[in-house]
């Protein structure tokens, strides 16, 4: 029986296309009944996961139907900033990533300054606010958002569209957008972090 076949590694996040696939011949008892039989059946989708050469092509391997359908079986799809994380500009379609978010005392405190009420203010000793800056330096903490997201491929936008469905571009100064594949409770964790925290990517294996 005459299957598709992917010709080469593929890494995952890839957009096949014909230079991907071949056709070969298996036996029909080990051919998978929802194999694709020609290249055009699979060229444009998106490799789920990684995908090593002589791999049959089924649907459950590559996905159609936009960014979402790109991630693996059993994640969301999440976009997020990275801002000025220099690892940004180094991340590609199938990279693996740590995401953490860092904050520190000091950002938080900037960000809850205004619930501070009159009241309060009037009734708190100066000299004790002023001890306890002293007494307490600005300490930084870390927290992991997601453990081995994998990075898939942003949607393009045009130039003149102003952002995407992600919220990817519109700007030549803006921060690039980050599309992730990650589980449903880290997904709140992410959507959840603090607007002042620092969201930093770390490359795993």
């Amino acid at each position: 029986m005459a299957v598709l076949v992917v010709a080469h590694d593929v890494a995952a996040g890839t957009r096949l296309d014909s230079h991907d696939l071949r056709v070969a011949r298996v036996a029909t008892a080990l051919a998978p009944g929802k194999a694709f039989h020609a290249p055009d059946d699979a060229a444009g989708r998106v490799a789920s996961v990684a995908l090593a050469a002589g791999t049959v092509v089924t649907p459950g391997l590559v996905a159609a139907g936009g960014v979402a359908a790109s991630a693996p079986k059993g994640r969301v799809v999440v976009a997020l900033s990275l801002g000025d994380d220099p690892a940004a500009a180094l991340l590609g379609p199938g990279d693996h990533v740590d995401l953490l978010a860092s904050t520190t005392d000091a950002a938080a405190s900037e960000a809850s300054a205004g619930a501070a009420t009159t009241a309060d203010d009037a009734s708190a000793d100066p000299g004790d606010g002023d001890a306890a800056k002293k007494d307490r330096a600005p300490r930084a903490t870390s927290s992991y958002l997601a453990h081995d997201a994998l990075v898939l491929p942003a949607p393009r936008v045009d130039d003149d569209s102003g952002g995407g469905v992600l919220g990817g571009g519109g700007t030549s100064d803006s921060a690039p957008t980050l599309v992730v594949a990650v589980t449903a409770t880290e997904a709140e964790a992410i959507a959840g972090r603090p607007d002042w925290a620092r969201v930093t990517a770390v490359f795993v294996r």
